[in-house]
């Protein structure tokens, strides 16, 4: 249990992330129309199809924002590089994402048909990778928690001490 005004955190805080698509259906993007697009697309991108990505301690605002920062960390969110992963996406959407993807402010990788030559009709289901870049991915705030705004305002268990042998004797 924490208690008191934390401003900061030291250490390495891995934390998993799943949704089910919800988190990502109720997303609002500030990229690109063709991102826009994509988070738009959410119910054929996710079906309740597990959403998976790890968030760290990292820099939030910056030159350094989205870089891991072990060291006083104000911020919680998925670093940059790292991938957020929807698995199982149709072939259908897989295709369509495969046509816009380049015109997105993120790097989508399609596992098994992303390259030129590969067809991702014939290639069947499969996972869609969207690579977290500034904080971002496909225009989405991924540096979603600030951690002092989080934890200020939290009432305390106990604010007063308490003597329990006073008075006794």
């Amino acid at each position: 249990m924490l208690s008191g005004s934390i401003k900061s955190l030291t250490g390495n805080v891995n934390i998993d992330l799943l949704d089910r698509g919800e988190g990502l259906k109720n997303a609002s993007s500030d990229g690109n129309l063709f991102d826009q697009v994509i988070v738009a697309l959410a119910p054929y991108l996710t079906s309740g199809d597990p959403i998976e990505a790890k968030a760290q301690l990292l820099y939030g605002e910056g030159a350094m924002i989205g870089e891991l920062d072990p060291v006083r960390a104000e911020y919680a969110g998925i670093p940059n590089g790292e991938q957020i992963v929807i698995k199982d996406v149709d072939a259908s959407t897989r295709a369509l994402l495969k046509i816009i993807r380049g015109t997105s402010s993120s790097e989508i990788t399609l596992p098994g048909c992303n390259e030129w030559y590969q067809s991702c009709t014939f290639a069947g289901p499969g996972n869609v990778e969207i690579e977290v870049q500034q904080c971002e991915a496909l225009g989405i705030d991924v540096c979603f928690l600030n951690l002092e705004q989080a934890i200020d305002g939290i009432p305390r268990l106990r604010t007063e001490y308490i003597d329990r042998g006073k008075g006794l004797f």
